[in-house]
C-alpha cells in the first residue's frame, strides 16, 4: 500500500492505479461519503440503484419529469386534488438542495423538518401511484410545497476538490506517510482516472426511466480557423480563439412520456475542471473543412476511452 501510494504521489501511475488505491482505501472510507461513492464504482461494475450519483441524477431527472408534466403543458400542480406520487420524492430532493438559510428564513424549517412536514403530510396510494396533501395542511406549508416544486436546482453531484479533500483526511486518518503538497499536485492527473472510471456507468430508477454517465465537454464542436486569400494570392489562416472548454461527465436520461415517445434529457453531474485542449489525445478529434476555409473541430467521446502514457483522454482502438 505504501508503494502504491508513493508511486502516485511521484506521478509514476496510470488508471489501473488509481482503480487499485480506491479498491484498497475503501474500506477505510467510513464517514467519507463522496470518496466511498468513486470506490463503490470500481467494486461494483453493475447498474446502481443508490448513492450520490444516483440521488443527483434521479433529483434532477424528477425534477426534468415534473416541468415537462406541468410548466411546459401549462398546467398548475393542484394540491386540493391527489397528484403523482413521484413529486412526493422530488419536494423532499428538492428540500435537501435549497438554500437553508433560505428555507429558515421564509418557512422557518430546515431541510430536515421540511422534509419530515413532507412525509407526514402527504399520504402516498401506492395502487394508484398518487398523493393527498392532509387536510391538516396550513398555509405556510402549500406555500412551501409551492415553492420547492419550482425551485428547481441542476447542480452537480460533487466538486472534484471535496474527493481530493476526502482522500487526503482518509491517508491522515489511517496514518499513512505521504507528502500532501505532491500529492496535490496529482490531482488533475487522478480526477481523468475518475472521469473514464464513471464514463458509461448505468443507473436503476424505475420502469419510465434508464440513465447512464458519459464523457462531454462545454463545446462539442468550435470554428478552429479560418483560411482567406489575401491581396497577392497567398492563403492566410487565422485561427478563431474558440474553445471545446472543459471536460464534463454528463447524465443521460432517457424517459418515456404519455405517448410512448422517448424523450432524452442530458445536464452535467460531474466537473474535474480539466481543459479539454489539456488532457485529450488527438485520437479524440474530429476535423472538417468546407469550401470556404472554414475549419471546424469535433470532440467525439464515443467507443471505450482510456488514459495513455502521455496522461491523456484517448480513444481506445477497437
Amino acid at each position: 500500500m505504501e508503494r502504491l501510494i508513493a508511486n502516485i504521489v511521484n506521478g509514476q501511475f496510470g488508471e489501473t492505479d488509481v482503480d487499485l488505491l480506491l479498491i484498497k482505501l475503501r474500506e477505510f472510507a467510513g464517514r467519507h461519503r463522496i470518496f466511498r461513492e468513486v470506490a463503490d464504482f470500481v467494486a461494483h461494475n453493475d447498474a446502481r440503484d443508490r448513492g450520490i450519483f444516483n440521488e443527483t441524477i434521479e433529483a434532477i431527472t424528477l425534477s426534468l419529469r415534473f416541468l415537462h408534466d406541468y410548466s411546459f403543458k401549462k398546467q398548475s400542480l393542484n394540491l386540493l386534488e391527489p397528484f403523482p406520487s413521484y413529486i412526493k420524492k422530488m419536494l423532499k430532493y428538492q428540500a435537501d438542495r435549497c438554500d437553508a438559510s433560505e428555507l429558515r428564513g421564509m418557512f422557518r424549517a430546515t431541510p430536515e423538518r421540511m422534509k419530515s412536514r413532507i412525509e407526514k403530510l402527504l399520504s402516498e396510494d401506492k395502487a394508484t401511484r398518487t398523493c393527498t396533501l392532509s387536510k391538516g395542511a396550513g398555509t405556510e406549508t402549500l406555500d412551501a410545497i409551492r415553492f420547492l416544486a419550482n425551485a428547481i436546482r441542476v447542480t452537480p453531484a460533487f466538486e472534484s476538490h471535496q474527493f481530493h479533500d476526502e482522500l487526503m483526511e482518509i491517508l491522515n486518518e489511517n496514518h499513512f506517510k505521504f507528502d500532501q503538497t505532491a500529492l496535490s499536485n496529482q490531482s488533475k492527473k487522478i480526477s481523468l482516472c475518475i472521469l473514464t472510471l464513471l464514463n458509461g456507468a448505468k443507473f436503476n430508477f424505475d420502469a419510465m426511466h434508464s440513465a447512464s454517465c458519459r464523457i462531454h465537454c462545454q463545446n462539442l464542436s468550435v470554428m478552429q480557423s479560418i483560411t482567406i486569400i489575401d491581396n497577392n494570392g497567398r492563403p492566410l489562416t487565422t485561427p478563431t480563439g474558440e474553445s471545446h472548454g472543459n471536460l464534463l461527465l454528463h447524465g443521460h436520461v432517457d424517459f418515456a412520456n404519455d405517448f410512448g415517445n422517448t424523450i432524452t434529457w442530458v445536464f452535467p453531474v460531474f466537473d474535474p475542471h480539466l481543459a479539454v485542449s489539456d488532457w485529450c489525445d488527438d485520437s479524440i478529434y474530429r476535423r472538417d473543412v468546407s469550401e470556404g476555409g472554414y475549419v471546424r473541430r469535433h470532440a467525439d467521446f464515443s467507443g471505450t476511452l482510456g488514459v495513455n502514457d502521455a496522461f491523456r483522454l484517448y480513444r481506445v482502438a477497437e
